[in-house]
């Protein structure tokens, strides 16, 4: 058997089948989707898997036919945390890609964060930036792929993010009138406190209001980051 790291998403299913429930889906780190089952056990409803929901876990288990995992064991993946500051000067700018999601203001858009490489040459780096509430904001870093899943309607904002959890997120905030950026890492606190409260956390993106979202996303940005 094989082990492979990634993401242990649980979905609801309701298209008035038989075999409408809770559904455990295993995200690689390619993005890659595999529906996740037990020998042996339904693939509906199957509880075994709801604790690890949108948890960083190791499978050990056998893929078949490129699209199902058949799970014999998991572990909770702990990957080795850098030693990075916890603040330290963030250089962001707008990027030349529309809003994603407005409303009165950007909910959620992608921004550019300039760094110096070793060889002291400028580079940019693609960030989302959700906006939490006055003055607050939390970023992570942009993945195509988790992009596409977002505008197919297979992930909503909060789930966007919560692929991320195995890498820091940034928290931007206004302290003493100065706006300091924070690295932190994943934990219920920081999900309380940032993820649930982005406006839109919990819905898709096709249960958007029309006028709040892009019409083309496609075109508007997941073509732009192939370029």
């Amino acid at each position: 058997m094989e082990k492979h790291i990634g993401i242990i998403w649980i979905k609801n299913i309701s298209s008035g089948s038989k075999s409408d429930g809770n559904k455990a889906y295993f995200i690689d780190e390619e993005f890659k989707h595999y529906n996740l089952y037990r020998k042996g056990v339904a693939n509906v409803n199957d509880d075994f898997f709801y604790p690890y929901h949108l948890k960083t876990v190791e499978v050990t288990g056998e893929i078949q036919k490129q699209k199902w995992l058949m799970a014999e064991r998991i572990d909770h993946f702990y990957a080795s945390v850098p030693s990075i500051p916890e603040s330290e000067e963030f250089i962001f700018k707008n990027s030349e890609f529309p809003d994603l999601i407005k409303s009165e203001g950007p909910i959620l858009k992608i921004v550019e964060q300039k760094f110096i490489t070793a060889d002291g040459t400028d580079n940019y780096r693609l960030w989302l930036r959700a906006h939490v509430e006055s003055e607050l904001g939390i970023y992570a870093k942009v993945n195509k792929a988790a992009l596409l899943f977002f505008f197919q309607g297979r992930l909503s904002v909060r789930e966007l993010f919560l692929l991320r959890n195995d890498e820091s997120y940034v928290i931007e905030e206004k302290i003493n009138r100065s706006t300091v950026f924070k690295h932190k890492y994943y934990s219920e606190k920081l999900d309380a406190d940032f993820l649930q409260k982005i406006p839109c956390a919990d819905m898709h993106y096709y249960g958007i209001p029309k006028d709040m979202r892009l019409e083309n996303p496609y075109s508007e940005v997941i073509i732009k980051l192939e370029q």
